[in-house]
């Protein structure tokens, strides 16, 4: 009896909110339902875009009085509805340890070098809106795996953008670097809700930079999703036997309508060029290399 009554409060909340930072959920309810918060856990209402409703840990009622707003909206012109329909998202504010690893070339003692960079990251999300935000930025339909996902590149982009900057004498990083690094980033993912409490940094010779390498995109590359084969849909059962879903917020629309045809696609391929002096890849259009600044013809 009590599973049952536990699983009945929280099957708003996907079970993948302890894998990582952040968790979603497109969903249509029945007005009244009850919804469950973990702990170290803050949930957002969204509807088009908008937020509706911060939750934190505890039990909470989704009727007309919580959601009024959201509520009178969804009604328009009708008399009554029993439904809502939902954006829900959900901040997980516990510690999390990251690793990242990826390469790139940089002066070593005056020459550039391939190198290896293994990085591990030790933090928590402690302003859940800013974090939200910040995702959303990228992506709207987001699970726990592509919220890390994005949380590295920003990481990744912002250690790329300071090794440019500096000139090594070897692998190894003197310490005065590595607070200076650490002093940075800390900084630099506050303004993203995010305190830094650990940060790693292995250099190693890499002497053959394959391209083909599983290395995560740039974060000015497009972002593309690409779900697990075994990852199986959520359905959401709030005292309703119908399958509870609605088409997601109008980003996630507009994308669908939007898609191109597989020939459309390839008919509209681009040149890929790059940076004469580093090799880097340019981004369309791009007057300087945004990573050594090489001034493009």
């Amino acid at each position: 009896m009590f599973n049952w009554l536990k699983n009945k409060l929280n099957n708003l909340v996907p079970n993948d909110i302890n894998d990582g930072l952040m968790t979603s959920n497109f969903c249509t309810i029945k007005i009244g339902s009850k919804i469950k918060i973990p702990d170290n856990v803050v949930g957002f209402v969204y509807f088009k875009d908008k937020m509706y409703l911060e939750m934190n840990s505890g039990e909470h009622i989704l009727n007309e009085e919580s959601l009024i707003n959201l509520y009178k909206k969804q009604l328009g012109k009708k008399k009554s509805i029993k439904k809502l329909n939902l954006d829900l998202f959900f901040v997980n504010l516990s510690r999390f340890e990251h690793n990242l690893n990826y390469k790139d070339k940089i002066p070593v003692n005056h020459k550039t070098t391939k190198l290896t960079f293994d990085v591990k990251i030790t933090s928590n999300v402690t302003d859940a809106k800013s974090f939200l935000d910040t995702i959303l930025i990228t992506t709207a339909n987001v699970n726990s795996r592509i919220a890390d996902e994005i949380y590295l590149s920003y990481i990744e982009e912002f250690l790329r953008n300071y090794f440019l900057k500096v000139e090594l004498d070897d692998f190894a990083l003197p310490e005065e670097m590595k607070s200076n690094i650490f002093d940075k980033l800390s900084k630099f993912l506050n303004k993203m809700g995010v305190s830094l409490h650990k940060l790693e940094i292995n250099l190693s010779e890499n002497t053959k930079l394959d391209k083909n390498s599983s290395n995560k995109a740039s974060f000015f590359d497009f972002y593309r999703e690409s779900k697990p084969k075994n990852e199986e849909k959520q359905e959401n059962t709030v005292d309703q036997k119908e399958k509870l879903n609605y088409t997601l917020n109008s980003r996630e629309t507009k994308s669908a309508v939007n898609e191109e045809k597989p020939e459309e696609k390839e008919d509209k391929k681009e040149t890929v060029s790059y940076c004469p002096r580093c090799q880097n890849k340019l981004i369309q259009g791009s007057k300087f290399c945004h990573r050594c600044g090489y001034q493009i013809k």
